[in-house]
């Protein structure tokens, strides 16, 4: 099941060169069901918010903007990890 958004706000899209995706959220109504084959990216929507000239947190209700394979990034940076590590075995007194 996915969450289907609008299309991306055309002024903010064109403004910061085809990088920000901000769309708005659909509710229930927008819930679709696809086959997970037909799957080809995973994406997040993050929810959006904007901070006013003097400090304060303004975020739109149903703003969000898209955000490419979470994590990912980081996942790939960390690579394969062993499940225990000797040394953390020897902190603890496991062996």
């Amino acid at each position: 099941m996915v969450s289907l958004f609008s299309q991306p706000d055309p002024e903010l899209l064109e403004l910061s060169c085809q990088t920000v995706y901000s769309c708005r959220y659909e509710g229930d109504a927008a819930l679709s069901v696809v086959d997970v084959k037909s799957i080809k990216s995973v994406i997040s929507m993050v929810p959006y918010f904007r901070i006013t000239p003097d400090g304060e947190i303004e975020q739109p209700e149903s703003e969000h903007f898209l955000v490419e394979k979470p994590g990912l990034d980081i996942a790939e940076l960390v690579g394969e990890q062993d499940q225990e590590d000797d040394d953390d075995a020897d902190l603890y007194g496991d062996e």
